[in-house]
This record gives C-alpha cells, sequence and structure tokens, in this order.
C-alpha cells in the first residue's frame, strides 16, 4: 500500500474514532461540548467523501482522497 494511502487510511480512522469519543461525551453532559479542532484539506476531503457514501470501504475512501 502506498505511503499516502496508509496515512488517509489512518486519518479517516482517527476522525471516527474521535467522532465517537465526541459522541460519548455529548451523550454523557448535555451542556458539554469537546474542544473544536480545525479541519486540514484531507480531513475536509475524507468528510466530503463520507458524506456522498457513508457505506465506502477504507480502501475506496483512501483513494477518492
Amino acid at each position: 500500500m502506498p505511503m499516502d494511502m496508509a496515512r488517509i487510511l489512518n486519518r479517516s480512522c482517527q476522525l471516527i474514532h474521535s467522532k465517537e469519543i465526541s459522541l460519548r461525551m455529548q451523550s454523557q453532559s448535555d451542556s458539554s461540548h469537546p474542544p473544536a479542532r480545525d479541519l486540514d484539506r484531507i480531513d475536509r476531503a475524507i468528510l466530503k467523501a463520507l458524506q456522498r457514501d457513508a457505506s465506502v470501504s477504507n480502501v475506496a475512501l483512501a483513494e477518492a482522497v
């Protein structure tokens, strides 16, 4: 697997994990919001691709980004 594809796959897993943690934190306390984090170009591309097709595989996501 090319290094860029591995980096993109890793980033997508990190984003998904961050979202899961964020949702858990919100469910534990209605008034607490986790601090916002700026998204870079790759983060935005991953989110855009997932918004188009949330069932896309990690490999297809990496190729698309």
